[in-house]
């Protein structure tokens, strides 16, 4: 067993849960074609044999903290891929899809090391704001893989480095693990000394 979660959720409440259910979250992008609105219903569908609970999804006006319904996908075999489309019931058009692979449904030490790091943007925040200095590098390679074009322009927008930061810290609460490993990685690129001095506390 295994389910899907693309809505915006702190990581924290995330891990909790995964430690208490004998399942795990498959990371896949959380962007959708367009907004989700609080209150609409959304149905995953897919063209493979999969049992899917709740058969329809709703999107919850609720704090960061706590977890957004989510569905339990059952597939019986997955060889190869499993296509997996969230469609909103309202008008029956696709907003978000994902592939997922066989791979992914196999919990790994690298997937280990992205809860740490994640941890460590969460953690570190106040600081980081405060000490990186290299903020646009951050945000160039950060464009693209996580931000848009108009979030990096708001960010790069900001006139000084810790308003940058402030700034794109505002997003990160709407990030996956994965979205936050990258941010991690990119101040390991730019900013090692910063990194192992706050690994070291």
């Amino acid at each position: 067993m295994f389910f899907i979660h693309d809505c915006p959720y702190d990581s924290q409440a995330v891990e909790i849960y995964e430690e208490k259910c004998w399942s795990w979250f498959v990371s896949k992008s959380h962007f959708t074609s367009k907004p989700l609105r609080f209150g609409s219903c959304c149905i995953v569908s897919s063209p493979s044999e999969i049992t899917v609970t709740p058969k329809e999804l709703p999107f919850l006006d609720k704090p960061a903290e706590a977890l957004q319904p989510f569905p339990e996908i059952h597939a019986k075999d997955v060889k190869e891929e499993l296509e997996l489309s969230l469609v909103e019931k309202k008008d029956g058009k696709p907003i978000w899809e994902a592939v997922i692979r066989s791979e992914d449904l196999t919990p790994s030490v690298s997937s280990k090391k992205m809860r740490i790091d994640a941890r460590f943007v969460d953690q570190h925040r106040e600081e980081l704001i405060l000490r990186v200095t290299a903020v646009d590098s951050i945000l160039d390679s950060l464009c693209g893989p996580i931000l848009d074009s108009e979030q990096y322009q708001s960010v790069r927008a900001e006139r000084t480095n810790p308003e940058k930061m402030r700034k794109l810290y505002e997003l990160v609460p709407s990030w996956n693990t994965d979205c936050k490993e990258k941010l991690y990685q990119a101040l390991n690129d730019k900013h090692r000394h910063l990194v192992d001095e706050l690994e070291g506390k």
